[in-house]
């Protein structure tokens, strides 16, 4: 993502973002937004719902073509909760999060127009119709049956 879509984030969403000031050790956030601008929007609603759960971002990447979002407890804002309360407050900020990670299967990672999972080379990404011909890749399906075709000719020499 490029830095300043990044620091629209952390400058609206600061507790949340408050690992990237943190050792690589504690907190991966000082590698930033690891995903392409296409998502921000979507970064942005998961921030938004996020906001209100005692949280911060470890990782946000893109892995396999979907969004992943890592979180830890917030320590300053659950030492007085119980473990029940903490474990009931995770569930419901997990289901956020996977939401939104699915939600990311249909939106294009460079512009954010509608899109799907594609593949070149075995690298796989959620693109719209116009950044799949941009980038090269292809229908899964089509590229499975290549393969294919490909090892059977392999087996026959």
């Amino acid at each position: 993502m490029k830095k300043e879509l990044e620091k629209k984030l952390i400058e609206k969403f600061p507790r949340l973002f408050k690992g990237k000031g943190m050792p690589l050790t504690e907190n991966l956030m000082s590698f930033g937004c690891e995903i392409n601008d296409g998502w921000y929007d979507l970064m942005y609603e998961t921030c938004t719902k996020l906001n209100d759960f005692p949280v911060i971002l470890v990782q946000v990447k893109e892995k396999f073509a979907g969004l992943r979002i890592y979180i830890d407890p917030d320590d300053n804002l659950i030492k007085n909760m119980t473990k029940y309360e903490i474990s009931e407050v995770f569930k419901k900020a997990y289901q956020i999060i996977n939401d939104m990670e699915e939600k990311s299967f249909t939106i294009c990672e460079v512009c954010g127009k509608e899109g799907k999972t594609y593949v070149r080379n075995y690298w796989y990404k959620t693109l719209c119709e116009d950044h799949k011909k941009e980038f090269e890749y292809q229908e899964i399906k089509e590229f499975k049956e290549k393969k294919r075709e490909n090892d059977k000719k392999e087996t026959e020499n």
